[in-house]
Parts: structure tokens; sequence; C-alpha cells
């Protein structure tokens, strides 16, 4: 049976900001003032982000709920269907 729901996994910073659309910079800087997702330590001199997380923070700024993401990707899929 097939899922809708994405994997958790642990995002890098080159795929945040990829993801995000905002440079190394700002995300620090944003993280800082409370503005972005805390970063975790997976290692002595590595971080991650929790891919959840910033799925949110995504969604949010484009002012989606988080509930409506899977009905806003299948009203997208069935559109593209349709031409």
């Amino acid at each position: 049976m097939p899922s809708d729901r994405k994997i958790r996994r642990i995002m890098r910073l080159k795929e945040v900001i990829h993801v995000c659309g905002i440079g190394r910079s700002t995300t620090y800087l944003w993280m800082n003032q409370g503005q972005f997702p805390k970063c975790h330590r997976i290692g002595a001199r590595a971080v991650g982000w929790d891919s959840k997380e910033i799925d949110c923070w995504v969604s949010h700024r484009l002012g989606e709920k988080v509930g409506q993401e899977n009905e806003s990707e299948q009203q997208s899929s069935s559109r593209a269907h349709q031409h």
C-alpha cells in the first residue's frame, strides 16, 4: 500500500539552502533569531536539519497549512493530467 507521507530524514546545509531558497548566512541569522528551525548536531563536526521541520517552515512561508500539502499536490497533479 503506497504512502503519501515523506520519510523523515536529516538534511544537510546544502540541501536546506536549495529547498528554502535562502543563503547560508541568512539560514544561520534567522536560526539565531528564532525565525528558522534549529540545526541538530549529528557528529563531532557535522550538523543537520530535521526534514519535517524544514517542510513545515516552507509550508508556513508559502501560507499553507501543514494538512493541506497533500491536497495541493493532488490538485496540481490532476490539473497536469488534464492538459
